[in-house]
This record gives C-alpha cells, sequence and structure tokens, in this order.
C-alpha cells in the first residue's frame, strides 16, 4: 500500500515538473523534434510521428524507472522489511515503472492529447456550456457570442 502511494506520489511530481511547457532557448532545427504529441497538427511524416512517440517513451521509461526504484527503495527503508532488500524485487520494481509509464501512460497521454485537438479543431468546446443546472436539474442554454 505505501509503495502504492509513493509510486502516484513521485510519478505525479517528476511528470509534472519534466512535462510541463517550458521556452527552449534554441528551437530545434528539425520541426518534427518540436512535435508535443503524435497527432499534433502539421505536415508530419509517418516515420517523424513514430519518432515523436518513441521520443516519449523514452522519457517516460526513465522517470518510471527511477520513480519504481525510488519508491521501492524508502518502502523497503520504511518497513524494514529484509524481503524488500533483494536487488531482484528493485529490478523488477525499476522494470515495472519503466513499462507502466513509457507504455501505459504514453500510449494514454498521445491518445488524450489527439482527442483533446481533435474537440479543439471542431470547435466542440465552444458548444459547451459551464453553467451549473437550475434547481430542476436542467442546463440552460449557452448564450452566444
Amino acid at each position: 500500500m505505501v509503495s502504492h502511494l509513493l509510486v502516484a506520489l513521485f510519478n505525479d511530481v517528476a511528470l509534472v515538473y519534466f512535462l510541463a511547457p517550458s521556452a527552449d532557448k534554441v528551437a530545434p532545427s528539425d520541426p518534427a523534434l518540436a512535435m508535443a504529441h503524435v497527432f499534433q497538427p502539421g505536415t508530419f511524416t509517418l516515420a517523424q510521428r513514430a519518432a515523436c512517440w518513441l521520443r516519449k517513451w523514452r522519457l517516460y521509461s526513465v522517470i518510471g524507472a527511477a520513480t519504481g526504484l525510488l519508491s521501492i527503495m524508502v518502502t523497503a527503508v520504511l518497513s524494514r522489511e529484509a524481503s524488500l532488500f533483494n536487488a531482484q524485487v528493485w529490478a523488477r520494481a525499476t522494470l515495472i515503472g519503466c513499462l507502466h509509464l513509457g507504455l501505459s501512460a504514453n500510449t494514454r497521454y498521445q491518445l488524450v492529447n489527439g482527442l483533446e485537438a481533435r474537440v479543439r479543431r471542431a470547435r466542440l468546446c465552444s458548444a459547451v456550456c459551464l453553467t451549473p443546472p437550475t434547481p430542476a436539474g436542467a442546463y440552460l442554454p449557452c448564450a452566444t457570442h
């Protein structure tokens, strides 16, 4: 239980820190290197989009491996459980963290960003009204601007 909470905490902190947008001092020479996600609009080839997924996979995998190892080490120290002071356990936690973030979280990130971009392009967001419902439970129509 503690290990799961630590993994979640470390992953959240690391992903927010490493994936937060920042202004680069030097623009990449290849525009494909500036791709935020594989579904980003533009005239990118399939190979460039696959390279983007692989770059994100590498970043997510390294973060996942580091946070998986860190969390199992902290859990082992806090619990003082002898079975956790084992290289095999630590290697497994590192590999699972690597695979979890590299494959699962990266793919989810790509899909969510692609869906978000698609919704934004379709202008569906502008039709969604965020007013609270009336006491009767009905939503008021959106005001047109």
